[in-house]
């Protein structure tokens, strides 16, 4: 299928100002479509870690924790991926996966460890190690 970056393009606009706007359901299904429409489009990176952040306003954690693990594990280069790497232990910890969480913070700081999410990350690892 020949992509076409203006429609891509409008496509990832619409959906993402429908998440910054509250609509979480319309985001989530726009940013559905668009994986369909360009799974390995320019902003597929970005749509699926927007797609969690949909889910994950609407405390559907497992589909959440399924869209930042895509970003985890398949956009290692991604801007996104320290990020998705944090939201992901977020995901973990709201579903009382404590350890899956801390697996994850370990896993950004090793591999971000100079990054924001890095500093987040260290500081939350001290919080769940001090809740025991």
């Amino acid at each position: 299928m020949a992509t076409n970056p203006e429609s891509e393009k409008n496509a990832y606009t619409s959906a993402y100002l429908a998440l910054k706007s509250g609509r979480y359901d319309e985001a989530s299904l726009a940013f559905k479509m668009l994986l369909l429409s360009y799974p390995q489009g320019e902003y597929a990176d970005q749509a699926h870690y927007w797609l969690g952040e949909s889910y994950f306003a609407q405390q559907k954690m497992d589909d959440a924790i399924e869209a930042f693990n895509n970003v985890a594990n398949n956009y290692p280069n991604s801007a996104k991926h320290p990020a998705a790497l944090l939201k992901l232990a977020s995901a973990y910890q709201e579903s009382n996966r404590k350890g899956d969480a801390k697996a994850v913070l370990q896993r950004l700081i090793k591999q971000h460890p100079e990054s924001n999410a890095a500093e987040q990350a260290r500081s939350r690892l001290k919080a769940i190690n001090t809740e025991h």
